[in-house]
């Protein structure tokens, strides 16, 4: 059973420039990506939640495509190991052939990290279309309100954070479930190329 962290693992060990030999690091996008996801809840964390129900509807949508995705990697993969060479092949067309299959090897990483990116968000998504919880509805901040008041300013401002936080954490997986899908793509578009050229 591969786990969470598996998947995480090795979908960043997909990101690696052949030319210098070495993994790129995704620090630096990640934070921006981060920050940008921080400005967005801060400046739209209300009002959410038309926005919610188009971005569930798209990336279920988007899961069911890249599962189709996956079986066609697997039933290939098993397909080309079967079928036995009907002529030899050349060095060049044996390492394009090699490359090939490290493509589709990491593509299909890339593809159970969004579908793992996309079932974490539509999990926020749902917490966020839960019915808002105000303070009144709290019956021991009713008894202590005309004592504390303090108390419930601080939660207030505490509920605030916590959802803003979540707010932050929807756009942040948004983002990051849009660039993998965009890399996906790319990534298909070569594989198939590789495929299609003599």
């Amino acid at each position: 059973m591969i786990s969470i962290k598996d998947i995480i693992r090795e979908n960043s060990e997909t990101f690696f420039d052949h030319r210098l030999n070495k993994r790129q690091s995704i620090l630096l996008r990640v934070m921006s990506q981060i920050a940008l996801a921080l400005i967005l809840a801060i400046l739209f964390y209300r009002g959410i939640a038309p926005f919610l129900g188009g971005v569930i509807t798209i990336q279920a949508i988007l899961i069911g495509f890249s599962f189709s995705v996956m079986f066609f990697l697997v039933s290939s993969r098993s397909a080309e190991s079967e079928r036995a060479p009907v002529e030899p092949i050349s060095i060049e067309g044996s390492l394009k052939r090699e490359h090939a299959i490290k493509v589709s090897e990491e593509i299909f990483s890339n593809i159970a990290y969004f579908n793992l990116i996309c079932l974490f968000n539509l999990s926020v998504s749902l917490v966020l279309m839960l019915p808002p919880i105000s303070s009144s509805s709290y019956w021991w901040m009713n008894m202590l309100r005309p004592k504390m008041i303090l108390l419930s300013e601080v939660f207030h401002w505490a509920g605030y954070v916590v959802w803003v936080l979540i707010v932050g954490l929807f756009y942040f997986l948004v983002i990051e479930s849009a660039f993998t899908f965009l890399r996906i793509t790319g990534r298909i578009n070569f594989l198939f190329s590789q495929k299609i050229r003599p």
